[in-house]
C-alpha cells in the first residue's frame, strides 16, 4: 500500500499521509496501533490529557514505525480528584475526531476517555480507510457522535477480525465509561490480537478489557452504603411527582455525604422530571439573609428562561397572578425574576409582624405556581446549621401545607454541630410541634464492607485483595467518606500506594500504612497536606477562604494585589493536590490562561477545606482580608446592581470596621450600613437588619448629632424600632 509513496530514509511523517486514504493491512495495523497507544499511555501516565488526537498530528518515523503525538494546544492537566470538576467542552480542534462529550458539549467530569474516543475514530480509518461517520456541518457532526453508531469495521471489510472490529467499537462507545479507561489496558489487549496472529494467522475472540485498570489514582464517584437512604429520597421524589410532596431532613457529621447523596439521587429526577433549585448556607455568610435561598431559586429562574416561548408566557402569567402587587418582596432576593416578570413596584413598610407575614405569604404564594403547574420542585438547602434566623423562619412557614404540592424540601445539616439552644434546632421543635410532616435521614459512617467495596473499586482489585488495607483505614478514618479519600490521597502522595506498570496493578505496603499517625480528624489532616503548599500558595488560598465557598480569579487577583496570571499560576498546583476544583462557564473551558481568566470559578473542594485555610489566619489578617473583599464588591458593582450585592459587601466589611480609621471613609460605610439594614428589612429580615443598623452606629463620630444629624437619625430610629419584639 506505501509503493506509490516517496519518502526519504528515516523521515517522519504524518499518519494521514502515511496512509493517504488507504487501510492498513492487520499486521501492519497491529503493529502502528501498539506503539500509537504505548505514545499515548506516556502522555497520559504523565497527567496529560491530548484533546485533539488526530492522523495529523501523529507521526510515524519510516524505518522503525516509531510514532510521535505532537500538538498539545488544547491539552489540560488531569487532576487526581476531578471528581467534582464540571467542565462544558467547546469546538476544539478537528470535529470529526472529537468525544461525543466534547463536541456537543455535554457537562461532565473531564478524562483521558476523550483521547480514546478520538483513538477509535483513527482506528477505525485505518482499519477501513474512511471515517467511522460523515457530516456536512458542525451541527450534523454534533449529531453523529452523540447519537450514530457507526457501522463495525470488519462489517465493511470481512478480513478485519472481529476481536479488532470489537477493540475499535469499545473506543467509539457513546459512553465515556464504557471506552477503554487506560492505554495499558487497550495495549494488553492489543498485544494479545498480534501474539494469536503471529502465531496462527488469526485471532480468536476474549474477553476485553482484563487488564484495564487505571495507572492514574482515581477516588470513586458513586456512593456506597447508602441503598435504603436512596430508595427512600427516590419514593419521596415520586410522591412530590403526584403532588404528595414533602420535608426531608438529612443530618449527619461533616463529609459523610450528605450533598453526594442529594447529587446522586434526586438531583438527576428532578432535573429530569421538573426543576431543581440548590442553595448552600456558609459559615462566612450568616449575616446575609435568604443567601443559600435566593441563589437556590436563581438557578430555578434560569431553568424557566430555558423554556420555550409559549411555555414561557404561561409561566410569567401564573407567577404575576400569584404575587399581584407585592412582587418586589420576592425580587428582593431573586433579582434575575426581574427579566421574566418585568421591575416591580414598590412595596408599602409595614410593622415587623406585619411585615413578616406578608413577605412570607407572598413567597409561599410565589412557591404554589410550581404546583398550580403541576411540576415537581425540588430545594435542596444544604449546611442548615449555618442558616440565618430568617431563613429558617421562612423555611418552617413554606414546610406548613409541603405534603400537598408539588415540593420537595430538603435541607441537610451537621448534627454534631448542633446544641440544644441552637436556632435550627429550635426550628426542627417548632415543625414537630406544628404537627408538620418531614422525614428524618441520618447518615452513619460507612462499614467495612462498605470500606472494603470502595477500596476495591479505587485499585480495581478483588475484594480479599482489597481488605487489609480496608480494616487498617477503616480503623483510622472511623468510615468517614471524605476522611477516607483524603486519607488515601495522602498515603498516595507519600507513595506507600504505586502503580506496577509491569503487572498491571496497584501494590501498596500495608506495613507502613498501618505505622502512620494519623490526625483524629480530618481537619488536621487536611492541614498537614495544605502546610506542605509554598508560602505563595497558601497565602493566596487563604485570602480565597475569606471571598468564600466560592471564588474567582478576578476578584482573588484584586484582593491579593496580583496579576491575574499570575494568580491562576499559584492556584495551578493548589488544583493538582485536589484542594480546590476549576468550575468554567460554558464558553471556557480547561485551565486559565494568561489572557483568558475573568469567566474562571474555582470552588473549595469541601467546607472542612475552606474552615482549614481560614483558622489559618490571625485575626487582623481576616479583617484585612474581608474589608479588601467589601470594598472590591463595592467599587466592581453596576449602580442597577448595587442594591443586590450591599448586604453582601457590607458583611465583609462588618468585620472589619474597627480597622478603618479616615473619618470620612466611617461615615460613608454608616451610610451604607443603612442601606443595608433597609434592604434586609424590605425582606423581613430583621434580625440582620438590626446588625447593620448597629454597625452603622458604632462608624457615627463622637459629634455626630451636629456632623450628620440626617443619617445619625435615621440610624438611631431605624435600630430602636428592630428592638421591637415580634412573633410570628
Amino acid at each position: 500500500m506505501l509503493d506509490n509513496l516517496k519518502i526519504e530514509k528515516g523521515k517522519e511523517i504524518s499518519l494521514r499521509n502515511f496512509f493517504k486514504g488507504n487501510h492498513a493491512n492487520i499486521e501492519l495495523f497491529l503493529d502502528i496501533s501498539i506503539k500509537l497507544t504505548q505514545s499515548l499511555g506516556e502522555i497520559h501516565h504523565n497527567g496529560i490529557i491530548h484533546r485533539n488526537l488526530t492522523p495529523d498530528n501523529i507521526f510515524i518515523n519510516i524505518d522503525n514505525k516509531e510514532v510521535k503525538i505532537t500538538d498539545f494546544s488544547n491539552a489540560i492537566l488531569y487532576s487526581a480528584d476531578n471528581s467534582k470538576t464540571m467542565i462544558k467542552s467547546n469546538f476544539t480542534g478537528d470535529i470529526k475526531y472529537l468525544s461525543p462529550e466534547q463536541s456537543a458539549q455535554k457537562e461532565g467530569p473531564l478524562g483521558f476517555s476523550v483521547d480514546y474516543y478520538s483513538l477509535g475514530v483513527i482506528f477505525y480509518e485505518m482499519l477501513t480507510g474512511k471515517l467511522p461517520f460523515e457530516a456536512d456541518s458542525t451541527a450534523e457532526w454534533v449529531q453523529v457522535h452523540a447519537t450514530r453508531i457507526p457501522e463495525k469495521p470488519n462489517a465493511i471489510n470481512s478480513q478485519i477480525p472481529s476481536i479488532i472490529s470489537e477493540i475499535t467499537m469499545k473506543l467509539l462507545s457513546k459512553n465515556a465509561h464504557e471506552r477503554y479507561q487506560t492505554a495499558y489496558g487497550l495495549l494488553r489487549d492489543l498485544m494479545e490480537c498480534r501474539r494469536q496472529w503471529h502465531a496462527k494467522g488469526n485471532i480468536e475472540p476474549f474477553k476485553l478489557g482484563e487488564f484495564d485498570i487505571t495507572p492514574h489514582f482515581k477516588l470513586p464517584t458513586r456512593l456506597f452504603g447508602r441503598k435504603r437512604e436512596a430508595k427512600a429520597l427516590q419514593k419521596a421524589f415520586e410522591r412530590a411527582c403526584s403532588g404528595e410532596g414533602g420535608l426531608i431532613f438529612i443530618s449527619g457529621c461533616a463529609g459523610i455525604g450528605k450533598t453526594m447523596l442529594i447529587n446522586e439521587i434526586v438531583k438527576p429526577l428532578a432535573v429530569s422530571k421538573g426543576y431543581y433549585a440548590y442553595g448552600k448556607f456558609e459559615q462566612l455568610r450568616q449575616n446575609v439573609p435568604y443567601a443559600a435561598i435566593s441563589s437556590a431559586l436563581t438557578s430555578v429562574v434560569r431553568q424557566l428562561m430555558t423554556e420555550s416561548k409559549d411555555k414561557l408566557n404561561e409561566w410569567k402569567r401564573e407567577i404575576q397572578r400569584a404575587i399581584g402587587n407585592n412582587g418586589a418582596l420576592i425580587t428582593e432576593i431573586i433579582p434575575n425574576l426581574n427579566i421574566l416578570i418585568g421591575h416591580q413596584p414598590s412595596v408599602e413598610m409595614l410593622q415587623p409582624k406585619e411585615a413578616i407575614n406578608r413577605f412570607f405569604k407572598v413567597f409561599d404564594d410565589f412557591i404554589k405556581v410550581f404546583s398550580k403547574m403541576n411540576t415537581p420542585l425540588v430545594i435542596f438547602l444544604d449546611d442548615l446549621q449555618w442558616a440565618d434566623v430568617a431563613s429558617l423562619r421562612l423555611l418552617k412557614f413554606i414546610s406548613k401545607n409541603v405534603d400537598s404540592r408539588f415540593l420537595l424540601i430538603i435541607g441537610a445539616y451537621r448534627d454534631n454541630e448542633i446544641e440544644p439552644t441552637h436556632p435550627l434546632q429550635a426550628a426542627i421543635e417548632e415543625i414537630e410541634k406544628e404537627e408538620i410532616s418531614f422525614m428524618q435521614i441520618q447518615l452513619f459512617p460507612l462499614n467495612l464492607m462498605d470500606v472494603t467495596e470502595f477500596i476495591a473499586e479505587t485499585f480495581r482489585c478483588n475484594k480479599e485483595k482489597a481488605e487489609l488495607l480496608a480494616k487498617i483505614l477503616y480503623r483510622k478514618t472511623y468510615g468517614n467518606p471524605l476522611f477516607l479519600s483524603q486519607m488515601l490521597i495522602s498515603i498516595y502522595n507519600q507513595r506507600l500506594i504505586t502503580f506496577n506498570i509491569k503487572q498491571g496493578s496497584w501494590e501498596w505496603k500495608s506495613e507502613s500504612i498501618n505505622r502512620l499517625q494519623i490526625p483524629d480528624d480530618v481537619l488536621d489532616l487536611i492541614l498537614a497536606r495544605l502546610k506542605k503548599l509554598k508560602k505563595e500558595q497558601l497565602d493566596i488560598l487563604k485570602l480565597a477562604s475569606c471571598i468564600g465557598n466560592k471564588f474567582n480569579i478576578k476578584t482573588l487577583a484584586a484582593v491579593s494585589q496580583k496579576a491575574e496570571a499570575e494568580v491562576a499560576v499559584l492556584m495551578e498546583q493548589v488544583i493538582a493536590e485536589g484542594l480546590v476544583i476549576v468550575l468554567t462557564d460554558e464558553k471556557k473551558e480547561g485551565f486559565p490562561t494568561e489572557t483568558d481568566t475573568e469567566n474562571y470559578i474555582f470552588e473549595f473542594l469541601h467546607d472542612r477545606v475552606s474552615q482549614a485555610v481560614y483558622t489559618l489566619l490571625t485575626d487582623k489578617e481576616k479583617k484585612v482580608a474581608h474589608l479588601k473583599v467589601g470594598n472590591l464588591i463595592l467599587q466592581s458593582t453596576k449602580q442597577e446592581e448595587f442594591n443586590d450585592r450591599i448586604l453582601t459587601a457590607m458583611d465583609h466589611i462588618n468585620r472589619g470596621i474597627d480597622l478603618v480609621t479616615d473619618s470620612q471613609e466611617r461615615l460613608k460605610l454608616a451610610q451604607y450600613n443603612l442601606v443595608a439594614g433597609r434592604k434586609a428589612k424590605a425582606s423581613a429580615a430583621f434580625d440582620t437588619a438590626a446588625k447593620c443598623f448597629k454597625a452603622g452606629i458604632t462608624l457615627l463620630p463622637l459629634n455626630a448629632w451636629e456632623l450628620c444629624y440626617d443619617l445619625c437619625y435615621h440610624l438611631y430610629v431605624e435600630h430602636a424600632q428592630d428592638q421591637v419584639q415580634f412573633f410570628v
